[in-house]
């Protein structure tokens, strides 16, 4: 998909990689050098910041993940690393705060889960290359004249 948004709708290797089950990204990226020269390259720099992340949710004591299976099979498959960001734990306050329309971070701050989301949004911001905790400046919402 990240190779795929990289072409326009109407452009060949658009169409060679459409509705094609591919199971590795040497073979994406065969099938656009056999369609396009110039493909390959937008291709590979399309691929090239492409870095799959994991979070695992719902975890209890008894969970069984195999996180270095997933890790060997997105490095056999993909070619590429998987980050693991973190492990947000089964936690009763987030039913809570569903129930309650309003997000965990806010109902409960302490609570594990939320504990859990700030780990996994520092990690994500150490990944994209902000390490300073900025997420930026977010504008207000734009009203809409009547």
């Amino acid at each position: 998909r990240k190779v795929l948004t990289a072409f326009l709708a109407r452009d060949p290797v658009a169409d060679a990689l459409l509705d094609k089950d591919f199971h590795s990204v040497t073979a994406v990226l065969e099938a656009v050098g056999r369609t396009s020269e110039s493909g390959m390259e937008i291709a590979q720099e399309a691929l090239k910041m492409f870095q799959p992340a994991l979070i695992l949710n719902r975890m209890t004591p008894k969970s069984r993940i195999n996180t270095l299976h997933l890790q060997h099979l997105l490095k056999q498959y993909v070619g590429t690393d998987l980050s693991i960001l973190g492990n947000i734990p089964e936690d009763m306050q987030v039913q809570q705060s569903i129930l309650k329309y309003l997000p965990v971070v806010e109902l409960a701050p302490n609570s594990p889960a939320t504990i859990a989301l700030n780990q996994i949004a520092d990690n994500v911001l150490r990944m994209v290359g902000r390490t300073d905790g900025s997420i930026g400046r977010m504008e207000e919402p734009r009203k809409i004249r009547a």
